[in-house]
């Protein structure tokens, strides 16, 4: 399955930069926007904003399939990539 990606940088309340990636099966601006407040809720992290400035579409890829199953459950798949520490 093609997964589109949309490039997700915003700041915490308290000053931290997040960066992650919104995978959906639609290239569609507004449901990443949406997938990607719906993350940070799950995760309990308030942001200064998330608009379409701070999730820009990225690129299609076919190599992403080992999310294809959450992409199918959730509607969007995230791959974290700054300050997420585990």
């Amino acid at each position: 399955m093609s997964l589109h990606v949309y490039d997700t940088h915003t700041t915490t309340l308290e000053g931290k930069k997040l960066h992650f990636d919104v995978l959906l099966q639609q290239r569609d601006a507004q449901k990443a926007i949406d997938a990607a407040k719906a993350f940070l809720a799950l995760r309990q992290l308030e942001v200064e904003s998330l608009s379409s400035s701070d999730c820009q579409f990225c690129h299609t890829s076919e190599q992403f399939s080992e999310l294809n199953e959450q992409v199918k459950k959730n509607g969007y798949a995230i791959i974290t990539l700054e300050g997420f520490e585990q």
